[in-house]
């Protein structure tokens, strides 16, 4: 350590008191581009963070290396939280050496930001797609409706890279259901914390070598170890099937004769022709309305707007109509029996 670097103590001279301030999500994104190339040892030695997180970060082909080394900190930051502070970070900055100017930044003053906050912003109505071909399920929003508070977010915070779609023909997709050995906690990709206990089924939609990217019943998404499950029997159906919602082998040719006679409202989620993607289909006034929901390795995204899971979507479009018409709004009610 070059002997010229200040000490912690003479830094809590700092007028703004920075050092015990909470690190925000704007000191990562700061932070990440800074670490240099042995950001991967940094992450180890000093974060404790595993190799097979790691890993399973660097696998994603769609992040940039400043969007992985930003979404490891954050893993760091939500497993120390209130105990994330900018002295410790800065700490463990000073003890791998890292030169003065990689971490000075986080003493100065901070502008007050919400970027650790919920992004709250209006839900747009959908204009839904009729048409026969199953590939153009869609749902257009107008760009007008972005919210002004997700355009004011650092480029790389959970919102944008939660908002990062899959490229065509990529979507996770359904492989096979493990089920849990042990009771764990896990942290999603949109930073929601979730538990589950011993024997609880999930379904896998993609894996790594050390872990297996899964689905639970009301459709998050996150990375489990493979050692803390097995593979259930190989005729086991999707979770999702438990869901009275998910008709997992309906096709859109059979919907208009399904929703006969059905009250304005029922709905049900099934398969896009996408593999791997869904849609939902809705009885409208006069016909059946279709649109696509896109499947990213963090939730569901539906015309720009991300949801966690479906049991968001559903509940937010329960709400607020998804189609309006002169004979009325139309919400999503109540979901089609299965036969």
């Amino acid at each position: 350590m070059d002997s010229s670097h200040s000490t912690i103590g003479e830094l809590r001279a700092d007028p703004y008191n920075r050092l015990q301030s909470l690190v925000t999500d704007k000191d990562l994104s700061l932070l990440a581009p800074r670490l240099g190339r042995e950001w991967r040892s940094f992450m180890r030695s000093e974060l404790v963070i595993n190799q097979w997180q790691i890993d399973d970060v660097e696998n994603d082909g769609s992040l940039t290396v400043n969007e992985k080394i930003y979404k490891l900190l954050r893993i760091w930051k939500n497993r120390r939280k209130q105990e994330c502070t900018v002295s410790c970070l800065v700490e463990h900055l000073k003890k791998f050496e890292c030169e003065i100017d990689t971490w000075e930044f986080l003493l100065e003053e901070q502008e007050e930001t919400t970027a650790d906050e919920p992004v709250k912003h209006p839900i747009p109505r959908l204009n839904i797609s009729r048409t026969a071909d199953d590939s153009t399920d869609s749902a257009d929003l107008n760009s007008s409706t972005v919210s002004q508070e997700a355009c004011c977010l650092p480029p790389e915070s959970p919102y944008h890279l939660a908002q990062k779609g899959g490229t065509p023909g990529q979507a996770p997709k359904f492989r096979f259901v493990v089920e849990l050995t042990d009771d764990i906690d896990i942290v999603n990709g949109c930073e929601d914390h979730l538990h589950f206990e011993r024997g609880t089924k999930l379904d896998v939609v993609n894996q790594f070598a050390h872990s297996y990217l899964s689905r639970d019943i009301d459709g998050n998404i996150f990375h489990i170890q493979k050692d803390k499950c097995r593979k259930a029997d190989m005729f086991c159906p999707p979770v999702l099937t438990e869901n009275t919602w998910f008709h997992e082998r309906v096709e859109r040719t059979q919907l208009e004769e399904l929703f006969e006679g059905k009250e304005v409202g029922t709905f049900l989620i099934r398969h896009a022709s996408q593999p791997g993607n869904f849609a939902i289909s809705v009885k409208g006034y006069s016909d059946v309305l279709h649109f696509k929901i896109d499947v990213t390795s963090t939730g569901y995204t539906v015309s720009g707007d991300h949801y966690h899971n479906f049991k968001d979507l559903i509940s937010t479009y329960h709400g607020v109509s998804v189609y309006s018409t002169p004979d009325g709004k139309v919400f999503l009610q109540k979901p089609l029996p299965k036969e």
